[in-house]
């Protein structure tokens, strides 16, 4: 690699002990000479050549200035060094000469300024344009070289960003090809570099790009009204689009997130849906709530179990009212083994019961299972276990206590409790979010913690556990280091997935300053672990405004999609916001 260098001023080295009486001078080149490619440096000594045994050419530059040996000697008569002037960076630099006795005493030349120059003698530097991935190749570009002494094109790959171990995968002496197809390239992730030889054997080199062969997107989907619309839910459909469910209802889109339908099945901007999930047969199961207006003209939401076929077409609807204050939330349904279906919701708003239905195929009720009355709770997800019983995760408040804490249950095929974990303390909120079965047969919960912040402020939180709840390590994800009060953004996790390395993909929004809720800038914030929770890697992705990242899903070609909303895109009101990532986080060609 070449050199920095900058012009400096002229610089005499002279030996603090020296009886040489010999004098050294650089003859050529001369004082201000303009240098380009390797040149000859000369030079005489005069009186005393007997004490003489060998030269060494210095070069001086940067300020203060560095000095720096070429690694260059001459010894004997005539006195001269072949200088490769092209291993430094064009510019003004001082050479000077170093001359040893056999007494080892040292003596130095006058120094002398050069102008390196090596501009003509490589060639243009190519330009090496975005990758484009279609039809699975990689549609590789780069500009023609119209220099007269153009050799060849040389297009490198590599697995590394720093073209570590490249491979040469094209070769061409025409100046106008100046492009190449890479074929095969479906879920890989390589980059390029075009190198430009000319007949002396120099070369110049592009920048390095990178070749994504996902899929990839950041997109505010249309709004179809003047309301605030986001998506809470998201999972990839068996064609490999996307299904998102949240406000409207329901919204398919293609593979490339361009909607296909947009179904709004109560017509009512109160309803909700909050989850969405491909069943076995091809549709869909959907957990909401249904805005009821009743005869006190005061208002009330139902819990809501929608399914649809493969067409989005309903097959049934179902929805309970247990009058228990006005809110009443379906936050997840799942698809059982048996053919039926689980929904967790919340029941009540000050006096709050997580409540868990187990319906058949056709959405009747098997069993029911609430909470007791000593203790507040919501739930928010919930899956079946691998020996047929059911995991529900959200917060729990005991009554009398201000801060409530992560709450997670286990109910058996029955519906009858097995157990119940609290994590957190009592001077905090948390909650939990997701949860997921793992290999190990134990369970990861997603949610946030204040409890852990001694600021006050929301962090992630991961929590890895045992079949029977039991906590064996936990991770949280924020700023919970901050040093200076209130200076710290809000984290906030929603839900989580376990790749398939064994790690965790985590999906939230994270505020970089703001106290208060309308003061806050939040972005999508996405952290990938490893197995042991350990970050690997975090990505954020948003604007100026409000962004949140609400749902996530591993897709076909190990990349991710998200899903929730946008204030800093679109028309900037909120409106839903769909990406689609690489398996490193990346959505952006560069």
């Amino acid at each position: 690699m070449k050199k920095y260098l900058h012009i400096v001023l002229l610089v005499f080295f002279w030996s603090c002990e020296t009886s040489l009486d010999t004098e050294v001078n650089i003859t050529s080149p001369k004082n201000g000479t303009t240098v380009s490619g390797t040149i000859e440096v000369n030079c005489e000594i005069q009186e005393g050549d007997q004490d003489i045994n060998k030269l060494e050419l210095f070069i001086t530059y940067g300020e203060p200035p560095e000095i720096e040996s070429t690694s260059l000697f001459s010894t004997s008569s005539p006195w001269s060094f072949n200088w490769n002037t092209t291993t430094y960076l064009d510019g003004e630099v001082s050479i000077y000469i170093g001359a040893h006795d056999d007494d080892s005493i040292f003596i130095n030349s006058p120094s002398i300024n050069v102008i390196i120059d090596n501009s003509a003698l490589f060639p243009t530097i190519p330009i090496l344009y975005p990758i484009i991935f279609q039809d699975g190749s990689f549609q590789i570009r780069w500009s023609p070289n119209f220099d007269e002494d153009f050799n060849s094109f040389d297009l490198f790959e590599s697995d590394s960003s720093n073209m570590g171990n490249q491979i040469n995968i094209f070769s061409s002496t025409e100046n106008t090809d100046t492009s190449f197809v890479v074929n095969n390239t479906f879920n890989i992730a390589k980059y390029y570099q075009i190198v430009t030889s000319n007949t002396s054997d120099y070369q110049s080199k592009s920048t390095i790009k990178k070749g994504n062969g996902y899929t990839i997107f950041v997109q505010a989907i249309p709004k179809s009204s003047a309301n605030s619309e986001f998506a809470r839910s998201v999972q990839q459909s068996a064609d490999g689009g996307y299904v998102l469910a949240g406000e409207p209802l329901v919204i398919k889109t293609n593979s490339n997130g361009i909607v296909e339908t947009t179904k709004d099945y109560f017509e009512n901007y109160n309803d909700d849906a909050y989850s969405i999930n491909q069943t076995i047969d091809g549709g869909y199961i959907i957990a909401g709530s249904k805005y009821v207006p009743d005869d006190t003209l005061e208002t009330e939401h139902d819990i809501s179990l929608i399914k649809l076929d493969t067409d989005f077409n309903i097959e049934w609807i179902k929805s309970w009212d247990y009058n228990h204050d006005n809110t009443e939330i379906g936050y997840s349904a799942k698809e059982t083994t048996d053919g039926g279906f689980v929904l967790v919701g919340t029941i009540g708003t000050t006096s709050a019961k997580l409540l868990l239905i187990k319906t058949n195929g056709l959405g009747e009720d098997e069993w029911t299972f609430t909470t007791n009355d000593t203790i507040i709770t919501r739930g928010f997800d919930v899956i079946e276990t691998s020996d047929g019983g059911f995991v529900a995760i959200g917060e729990c408040k005991n009554e009398g206590l201000f801060y409530h804490n992560i709450f997670l249950i286990k109910i058996n095929s029955f519906g009858s409790e097995v157990w119940s974990k609290t994590f957190g303390s009592n001077n905090a909120d948390d909650s939990g979010k997701s949860v997921k079965q793992i290999d190990e047969g134990g369970f990861a919960i997603i949610g946030w913690t204040k409890s852990n912040n001694i600021y006050g402020h929301q962090d992630y939180w991961l929590i890895k556990t045992d079949a029977q709840g039991n906590s064996i390590w936990d991770k949280v994800y924020g700023y919970s280091d901050d040093s200076i009060l209130g200076s710290g953004p809000y984290s906030k996790a929603n839900d989580i997935e376990q790749t398939q390395d064994g790690g965790y993909i985590i999906v939230g929004s994270q505020d970089k300053d703001g106290e208060l809720y309308n003061e806050h800038n939040y972005n999508i914030w996405l952290v990938k672990t490893d197995y042991q929770g350990e970050l690997e890697w975090s990505k954020t992705f948003g604007g100026n405004n409000i962004d949140m990242g609400l749902s996530i899903d591993i897709t076909s070609d190990s990349g991710f999609i998200i899903s929730g909303s946008t204030q800093s895109f679109g028309d900037n009101s909120e409106s839903i916001w769909l990406i689609k990532t690489d398996p490193n986080g990346d959505t952006i060609d560069y």
